[in-house]
C-alpha cells in the first residue's frame, strides 16, 4: 500500500476530518486512482459518505472529489452493485449533484439571453455606422418573450 492509501485508511478509521481533507486535496489523478484501487471494499461506503459530506460542505476546491468519486465507481462498481447499502449512500450524492447542476442550467439560459442582447446591440451599432439615422418604423431584429424561452425568433425582411 502506498502512503496516501495508508493515510486515507487511517483517516476513515479515525474519522479524522483534517486527514481526509489532506487526502482529498491531492491533485495527482494517477495517485488518486491508485489509492482508490487499493482501498478495501468495506471502506468504500464510508469513503462515499465522506465525499458527500465534503461536497455538501460548500468548501472551495471540491473538484478533486469528483475524481475520487469517479474512481470509486470505476474500481469498486461490482461491490457497489452487490451492496444493499449503496442506494442509501449514493442517493444523497445524486440529489446533491442534481441540485448543483440545476444552477448551471439556469446560468446557461441567462448567458444565452445576454448573448442575444449583445448580438442585437452589435447589429444596431453596425447599422448605425452604415446609416446615420435609424428608421423608427423598422422591424425589430429579434422578438423575445420573457418566461417562454422557445418564443423568440429572428425577424427577416
Amino acid at each position: 500500500m502506498d502512503s496516501l492509501a495508508v493515510v486515507l485508511v487511517q483517516a476513515i478509521q479515525s474519522n479524522d476530518v483534517q486527514l481526509l481533507d489532506y487526502c482529498f486535496e491531492n491533485e495527482d489523478v494517477n495517485l488518486i486512482e491508485n489509492t482508490v484501487k487499493k482501498l478495501s471494499d468495506n471502506r468504500v461506503l464510508v469513503l462515499l459518505d465522506r465525499i458527500g459530506e465534503r461536497i455538501d460542505s460548500g468548501k472551495k476546491n471540491n473538484y478533486n472529489l469528483f475524481a475520487w468519486l469517479s474512481f470509486v465507481v470505476k474500481h469498486h462498481s461490482s461491490f457497489l452493485i452487490k451492496s444493499p447499502e449503496t442506494a442509501s449512500k449514493i442517493a444523497p450524492l445524486i440529489a446533491l449533484l442534481q441540485k448543483r447542476t440545476l444552477a448551471i442550467d439556469q446560468l446557461c439560459r441567462l448567458k444565452g439571453k445576454i448573448d442575444m442582447v449583445l448580438d442585437v446591440e452589435s447589429e444596431v451599432r453596425r447599422q448605425k455606422k452604415g446609416q446615420k439615422k435609424l428608421n423608427v418604423g423598422q422591424r425589430p431584429l429579434v422578438v423575445y418573450e420573457e418566461g417562454n424561452e422557445r418564443t423568440f425568433e429572428r425577424v427577416t425582411n
